[in-house]
């Protein structure tokens, strides 16, 4: 096909275009628009069910896309970065006592998740055998200590320290859970995981707080570093310890408020 030399006229793909419409119109269109206009009712009928399709399929698409933004997509299941060998997360719970959402927070994205998911059955399986270790056991004891509510609201450290012992014992009955006293172990650990307890006041010198885990950080692979009386955001605690996920395969930070 030889080259078209529009001579000063038209360029080629505009004539195709203009043809392209013309064809649409006479061929398409015009006979549409005259069975419209001798059966109105049936056009408008068809017209509305079109419509509403469109709208459904569109709706249906903009719900998955904001479940998925949201990390809902998990099937009701708790979504944790645990492949992730030196991220650093946050579990939330925003209210002391009852139901309430919970967030997860990670540096590469937010994953957002409720309680409810725990009430209708899709808590995971808690780990009860050592062979069975992997690892989801931080993320569950994560889940399991921001379950722990204590007997009195001004309980003290000590009596705080016993009873998540107790209550980390009941959630792992198979699994070695020990309390620590000495300053150069964590407060508790559950096999190799090992369990900081802070608080918000003693956050406000994090090099503190860094110092004493990585004395033990050769001998537990994970950390849980629970702040009690927290009064920030996640995302503030975390940067504060972002030093740490150079030292620990995991961490996470658990929020009690």
């Amino acid at each position: 096909m030889a080259d078209y030399d529009s001579g000063g006229g038209l360029p080629l793909p505009a004539i195709l275009a203009i043809g392209g419409l013309l064809f649409l119109y006479l061929f398409v269109l015009k006979p549409l628009l005259a069975w419209a206009g001798e059966n109105p009712l049936l056009f408008m009928a068809m017209f509305a069910i079109t419509a509403m399709a469109v709208g459904g399929a569109a709706m249906f698409f903009l719900m998955m896309k904001m479940q998925e933004s949201r990390g809902g997509g998990s099937g009701g299941q708790v979504s944790f970065h645990g492949s992730e060998p030196s991220g650093i997360g946050s579990l939330f719970s925003a209210k002391r006592h009852g139901t309430s959402p919970l967030g997860y927070w990670r540096p590469r994205g937010i994953h957002v998740f409720s309680d409810a998911a725990v009430e209708n059955g899709g808590r995971r399986r808690l780990p009860e055998k050592k062979e069975e270790i992997s690892m989801d056991v931080p993320e569950a004891v994560a889940e399991v200590i921001n379950a722990f509510r204590p007997s009195g609201d001004g309980a003290s450290e000590s009596r705080y320290r016993l009873e998540l012992k107790d209550w980390l014992k009941k959630s792992f009955p198979k699994l070695h859970v020990e309390l620590h006293t000495s300053h150069a172990l964590p407060s508790l650990s559950v096999e190799k995981v090992a369990i900081e307890l802070q608080s918000h006041e003693t956050m406000k010198q994090p090099k503190a707080v860094i110092e004493k885990c990585q004395k033990y950080a050769d001998e537990y692979r994970n950390l849980v570093v629970v702040i009690a009386g927290a009064r920030f955001s996640g995302e503030k605690y975390e940067k504060s310890i972002s030093g740490l996920e150079n030292d620990f395969g995991n961490v996470i930070v658990v929020l009690k408020y």
